[in-house]
């Protein structure tokens, strides 16, 4: 059953055997073929169904963080991608394929796996991003995820002298754009010693263009 292979696998990890535990979450996994008694339907069949597939995808959550504990990055990506689209709501998913982007070096994409999310949500539910999924986000733009190699994408600090400012006053309670913003920070942060590089921000008029940049 997936419990007792479940069980398999959370014996063997805190003895420092997580290569043990992937296979027969892997295993078990092999063996399904599609939703149970497809085409058929009543209420305890129903029930049934969905009782496996939810202890289905909680085994591959778990495989996937094994496999992400063993360096496997790359690999999972696709197959995340496509679960993520089959489940866009279960936001422990999204986490978990934030975390396999942002460790194959892609945060602007992790990033925007989130704000595609938030997106979902809001549209179907009315509701904002769970606390695991924000603080993987916030973590990730301030580069403080374990691992990580977000320093590079950091924006420049200030320097400490100034020359005359006229930009317009920044916004206070300036909020989201999120994924603009760490996109803004990646393009600086590939500016050569000594040179200029202009970036061209576009939009409708009153969409925010001058409130993002002075920010």
């Amino acid at each position: 059953s997936w419990a007792a292979v479940k069980g398999d696998a959370e014996t063997a990890v805190p003895r420092g055997r997580t290569a043990e535990a992937v296979e027969p979450l892997q295993n078990a996994l092999n063996l399904w073929r599609g939703p149970v008694l497809a085409g058929l339907t009543s209420e305890s069949i129903d029930v049934a169904r969905q009782g496996l597939a939810e202890q289905r995808l909680t085994v591959i959550e778990q495989l996937v963080e094994l496999r992400l504990e063993l360096g496997e990055v790359t690999s999972l990506i696709g197959w995340l991608v496509r679960l993520v689209a089959e489940h866009p709501a279960r936001e422990s998913l999204r986490v978990t394929l934030m975390r396999a982007l942002h460790g194959a070096g892609r945060p602007a994409d992790a990033l925007a796996v989130f704000a595609e999310g938030r997106r979902f949500l809001a549209e179907e539910f009315g509701t904002d991003p769970g606390p695991e999924l924000r603080d993987l986000h916030d973590q990730i733009l301030r580069s403080d995820l374990v691992g990580g190699q977000m320093n590079r994408f950091r924006l420049a600090e200030a320097p400490s002298k100034r020359g005359p400012c006229f930009l317009p006053s920044g916004t206070p309670d300036f909020t989201g754009r999120q994924a603009d913003l760490h996109r803004l920070a990646f393009l600086s942060s590939r500016v050569a010693a000594g040179t200029t590089t202009v970036v061209t921000v576009e939009g409708m008029g009153g969409v925010g263009k001058t409130a993002l940049v002075v920010h």
